[in-house]
């Protein structure tokens, strides 16, 4: 948790860079598409610098992978937009990203999935 000494302003901003691209090798190993949504925990995790995130959609649409605070703020959007049916994998470059716990969420449609990540530099 960061926090600030000033009291007037008790939260403290921190712009973070997040870059991320879609990887569609390899997938296939992960298996056929599941029934529900799935978000698999990062790899490797706790990471410093890169880690991939493997989700799959049970059907085709428009989706968001968010990256949160413990405290439920937004810290970065990894991926937004149109996603395919199917296996998907996402790098998370930490770039300015301050060490400790935060939460990567999916929602897609009408279904949302998390799980922990750890960024230790």
């Amino acid at each position: 948790m960061i926090e600030s000494n000033d009291p007037a302003s008790p939260e403290l901003l921190v712009d973070v860079s997040v870059q991320w691209s879609l990887e569609l090798r390899d997938v296939a190993k992960l298996g056929p598409i599941p029934a529900t949504m799935t978000l698999l925990p990062p790899y490797p995790n706790p990471f410093n610098a890169s880690a991939r995130l493997s989700f799959s959609l049970p059907k085709a649409g428009e989706g968001m992978l968010g990256l949160y605070s413990l405290e439920g703020r937004e810290v970065a959007t990894i991926a937004d937009g149109y996603f395919h049916a199917g296996w998907q994998n996402v790098t998370l470059e930490a770039g300015d990203l301050p060490a400790g716990v935060y939460l990567a969420r999916l929602a897609a449609g009408s279904e949302v999935a998390t799980t922990r990540v750890v960024v230790m530099k």
